[in-house]
Formats: C-alpha cells, sequence, structure tokens
C-alpha cells in the first residue's frame, strides 16, 4: 500500500459506491461487536489492573488516580459494554458504532493525559507508566475495529495532547531522566500509530473488498437462482440443488391445460421474425400473469402451443377450477385483445383442452434439462386441445364433474379422439360463479 496510500481512505481507494456505505457499516459494526466487547473488558481489566501499583508509581496522585480508574474510567467501560446489548444501540448500530467507540477511546486516553499532567516533576517513573497510551492507541486501530478516519483522528488527537501534558502538566523536560522517558514515549507512540494506522487501514480495506466482493457473488447467485426459477418451479429447484437430477414424482390429482393459438402458420407467414417475436412475448407474457396470479405452473411453450399444469408440484385442492379459471381469463385477455385491435390486424383466436388425472412429473437428463410431465393425463389434455374449436375450451368428464358447480359447461357428446377412441367432451361456456 505504501504511505501514499494512506492519504486517501479505504472508500476512496475502493471507489466505493456511496449508497452502499450505510449497508457496510452496518455490517462492519455488527460483525465488530464481539471483538468490541471483548476488547471493552480487556480494557477495564488492564485499568483495573494498573490501580494497585499507583501507592508505588504515582503516590503523589495515587488518590486522584484510583478515582479516575476505579470511580469514571472503568465504570463508563462498563456501562459501555452494557449499552452493545441494548435494542437501541443494536437497532442503530451503523449510527452510532463510531462515534460511541471514539468517545470510549477519548474517555480512556484522555484518563491517562489527565493523570499525566498531575504527574509531580520528576516522576519517571510515573511518566514511564503513562505510557500505557499506547495500549488504547493499539486497541482503537484494531481490537475495536475503528473505521480508518475515526482512529487516525482520534490517536493524532491523544498524541500532541499527551506531549502538552506531559512537557507542561509535569514538567517532563526540566528532568534529565523524565526527558529521556518521554522521548522514549514518545517514540512508542509514534510508531504505534504509524504501525496502528497501517493495520486499521488494511483491515477496513479488506473488509470494504470482502462486502463488496461477498454482494457481488449474492448478485450472481440472485440472477442464477432467478434464470433456475424461470425454467423450474420453486420446489423442484430445490430439489435438484440439493440432490442432484434425475427427479421424478407422481401425482395423483392433477389437472393439464393446453392452448394453441388458431391459423398461426398462416399468421407467421406474413409476419417478420422480429414481429412474430414481439406477438408471441406480448401474449405468453400476459398468459404468464394469468397463470401465476391464480396459483398454475406453467411447464413450456412449444412454438405457439402454451402449457399449464394446476396441482404440480404442489398438490392442490380444486385444481381442476382453478385450471377452468386460467383458461377462461386467457380465453378473456383474448377477447379483450380483439377488441382493441378492430382493424383485424394480428386478432388472435385460441382453442384449448383440458383433463384432470394422474400424471408423473419430473427433471430428467444433464444438461439443458426443463421440468415436463408424463403420462395419459398429458396425452389426453392433449387430444382435448387439438379438438377444440377455435375460442372455446374443451374439457372431458373427469375434469367436467369437477367444476360443473362453477363454471356452466355444454355437452358436446361423444367425439371420436386420436388413440383413444369414442371419448364424452363438454365447452366451458361461462361462469356459475365467479371467484
Amino acid at each position: 500500500m505504501g504511505l501514499l496510500g494512506l492519504l486517501t481512505t479505504p472508500a476512496r481507494r475502493l471507489d466505493f459506491p456511496v449508497e452502499l456505505d450505510a449497508a457496510f457499516t452496518q455490517e462492519y459494526a455488527a460483525d465488530s461487536l464481539k471483538s468490541l466487547r471483548w476488547a471493552i473488558w480487556v480494557g477495564i481489566l488492564l485499568f483495573a489492573g494498573f490501580g494497585p501499583l499507583a501507592p508505588w508509581i504515582v503516590p503523589e496522585i495515587k488518590v486522584e488516580a484510583w478515582i479516575l480508574q476505579y470511580a469514571v474510567i472503568c465504570p463508563v467501560l462498563l456501562i459501555a459494554w452494557a449499552l452493545t446489548f441494548t435494542p437501541f444501540v443494536l437497532d442503530h448500530i451503523h449510527q452510532l458504532f463510531a462515534p460511541l467507540v471514539s468517545l470510549g477511546i477519548l474517555i480512556a486516553g484522555g484518563g491517562i493525559i489527565v493523570l499525566t499532567a498531575m504527574l509531580a516533576p520528576g516522576n519517571a517513573a510515573g511518566l514511564s507508566y503513562s505510557g500505557v497510551l499506547v495500549l488504547v492507541v493499539i486497541f482503537s486501530y484494531s481490537a475495536v475495529r475503528m473505521p480508518f478516519a475515526w482512529a487516525w483522528s482520534i490517536n493524532w488527537i491523544l498524541f500532541p495532547a499527551y506531549l502538552m501534558a506531559a512537557i507542561y502538566g509535569s514538567n517532563a523536560l526540566e528532568h534529565n531522566t523524565t526527558r529521556i522517558v518521554l522521548f522514549s514515549n514518545t517514540a512508542i507512540l509514534i510508531g504505534a500509530n504509524l504501525i496502528g494506522m497501517f493495520a486499521c487501514y488494511t483491515l477496513e480495506f479488506y473488509a470494504r473488498l470482502d462486502f463488496l466482493q461477498k454482494r457481488s457473488i449474492r448478485k450472481e447467485k440472485d440472477t442464477s437462482e432467478k434464470l433456475l426459477l424461470n425454467i423450474l418451479p420453486r420446489e423442484v429447484a430445490d430439489t435438484l440443488k440439493t440432490r442432484g437430477n434425475p427427479i421424478a414424482q407422481d401425482f395423483p390429482e392433477a389437472t393439464l391445460l393446453f392452448s394453441d393459438i388458431c391459423d398461426f402458420t398462416p399468421l407467421s407467414s406474413t409476419l417478420s421474425p422480429l414481429e412474430l417475436l414481439k406477438l408471441l412475448n406480448e401474449v405468453f407474457s400476459a398468459f404468464d400473469e394469468i397463470v401465476d396470479r391464480n396459483g398454475g405452473e406453467k411447464i413450456k411453450t412449444i412454438g405457439d402451443c402454451y402449457m399449464v399444469t394446476v396441482g404440480v408440484p404442489t398438490p392442490v385442492a380444486g385444481h381442476a377450477r382453478i385450471a377452468a379459471r386460467i383458461a377462461m381469463e386467457m380465453q378473456e385477455y383474448l377477447t379483450q385483445r380483439a377488441a382493441e385491435h378492430q382493424d383485424g390486424e394480428f386478432v388472435l383466436k385460441m382453442r384449448s383442452g383440458m383433463h384432470s388425472g394422474p400424471v408423473v412429473a419430473g427433471v430428467i437428463g444433464h444438461s439443458k434439462f426443463i421440468y415436463d410431465l408424463w403420462g395419459d393425463t398429458v396425452n389426453t389434455a392433449s387430444r382435448m386441445e387439438s379438438h377444440s374449436e377455435p375460442g372455446k375450451i374443451q374439457i372431458t368428464r373427469e375434469t367436467y364433474e369437477r367444476i360443473k358447480d362453477e363454471f356452466e359447461c355444454e355437452s358436446r357428446g361423444t367425439i371420436h379422439v386420436k388413440g383413444k377412441g369414442d371419448m364424452e367432451a363438454w365447452y366451458i361456456k361461462n361462469w356459475r360463479k365467479r371467484g
């Protein structure tokens, strides 16, 4: 990094986005709470531990030293430790962390500076004793994980304040021994400050870098998750991530809906590829919204065919009624769209078919996989669509029995279905009760 690196903050050096600073501060402060609490207790023990030495090192101010240590600094640090557990501080940690830690450092360092100013002239032992200010410096730069700008400012305030207290308070320069101790303390404090600056700068720099990298990883993960969920239902995607594939599951009850745009081949010949894609995207996006709103699951589109299921991969009561509502709303959307294109351009009609029964659903293969359904129910629903008529929704008896209380249906009688033989069929005409 070098000394020149210290001329700018870690945030500016990284070109850290300003809008992310609050989030970083919140995370950094929360991560620092544990080490801060330990650092406070170490500070309490150090101040309390040096107290018994006062009669031998600073006999002239031993009472003042004890008052400052045991009645002021230690209680204040203990209160600060307790505050780190309060809901208010935890809720506002990103705002309070740096100011409160700085205040604690100023109180701890200020106490040592006050004791230094009260020393009797010539008390070299007492001046050596005041050199423990270096511990405050080290703590503020590393143990309590202060932000670099705050730590740098606080410690370069404490350093000249200590020199003034030693020179003008205890007259350290008037005696040869205390002068040597002062110079030694000064060198140690300068060294601790410089080393601490590097340590604190590096700590915050890599914490910010780690924050950006983790955010980038989360963003990429969210993107891949979104892409996966565009291919697979959430339940299937979660299973695939934990178990791998293949995945297969039996569903004893589900309803399949196939819808196909009528006369799409002639229509596509009159449109450019881009116009065709735009048209399909418009229509299928509207269908996607209808399916999602009603709790269905879009399985796939094949050309102009749109396949939906209800009851897979999450079983649901009333799956046939939900699928019928989806089919009706899709037809209503096309009717409304046709009214908006009264000139006849791109007026679309759709035939639909539905069937209810057991299916097998799953993911197979190792690449370019999709979630698909298999079974006679799928084939029958597809046949209902292909044997339906434009603008109509054809259903089997299995579906009719499940929806007849909610939808008015018209019997089509018995029809011959390719690959299935003769089957009873109905058209859904209208709602009996909507909602």
